[in-house]
């Protein structure tokens, strides 16, 4: 219509709403801000509880140390596969499982290595020697009179390999063996010696042993139904029994070099 002029467009309420909205952004990160400094300086964020677990040959002390951690620490300082990786540094843990259950309650299981055969310290003490070839202190007598007792093993590489191969046999067949010692010779480097229980000598290798183990026990129930209180079995390329004279002694031991 002629002389009405159209009314003014106010605009400016955007920009005041766009200031808010950053206003309200700014005060959430400070307040989010602030209780995370209140949350971390609090007793939620440490640790409270350590759980160790499945652990006989290594200590509740030496596996936490290891791991690195302690009551009053800081709950989100470490992640369990570093301390995983911490704990399995340890000769006797095969493998490591770490839970972290918040708040602050950490859990470690520990899966060590089977004990396979002993041998004695410098000392005299008796030490565990693990399918690892580790060895680590070993007080429980009653266990360790089943296990054999490795001496003589200087040569690292095939003290492993015997400890890996006792690991892989069943611990019944081993219950006669008292001693194993390594008998090599250019031939068979990994010719080895076992000294039974019920005074038997076995030589065979370590190559062989998994194999012929088995073999053992019929070869000692027919030396002793024969009367024979001792004697020698090869365990080898040919499996047999002998007297153990000294002539017999000595023409075996040649005809193995």
């Amino acid at each position: 219509m002629p002389g009405i002029e159209p009314m003014p467009v106010v605009r400016g309420e955007r920009p005041r709403r766009r200031g808010n909205r950053k206003l309200l952004f700014f005060l959430f990160v400070f307040f989010v801000a602030l209780l995370g400094v209140l949350f971390f300086q609090s007793s939620f964020s440490k640790i409270h509880q350590i759980e160790v677990e499945g652990n006989r040959l290594l200590t509740r002390e030496q596996i936490i140390e290891a791991a690195g951690i302690a009551v009053g620490d800081h709950f989100f300082a470490v992640s369990g596969g570093e301390i995983d990786e911490r704990v399995s540094r340890l000769g006797a843990a095969e493998q490591v499982t770490t839970v972290k259950r918040f708040p602050g309650m950490i859990s470690i299981v520990v899966k060590e290595y089977p004990v396979v055969a002993l041998e004695l310290t410098e000392a005299g003490d008796i030490a565990g020697i693990l399918a690892n070839a580790t060895s680590v202190p070993y007080g429980n007598v009653e266990n360790a009179a089943s296990r054999p007792i490795m001496s003589g093993w200087e040569d690292a590489e095939l003290k492993r390999r015997l400890t890996e191969t006792l690991a892989s046999i069943e611990p019944e067949q081993l219950q006669d063996v008292s001693e194993i010692r390594p008998s090599p010779t250019d031939s068979f480097p990994d010719r080895i010696v076992m000294y039974t229980r019920s005074k038997y000598e076995v030589v065979t290798r370590i190559s062989y042993l998994r194999e012929k183990i088995s073999l053992l026990d019929d070869y000692v129930y027919d030396l002793r139904n024969d009367d024979r209180t001792s004697g020698r079995i090869v365990l080898m390329d040919t499996n047999y029994a002998e007297a153990m004279d000294e002539a017999t002694e000595q023409s075996s031991a040649d005809a193995e070099e």
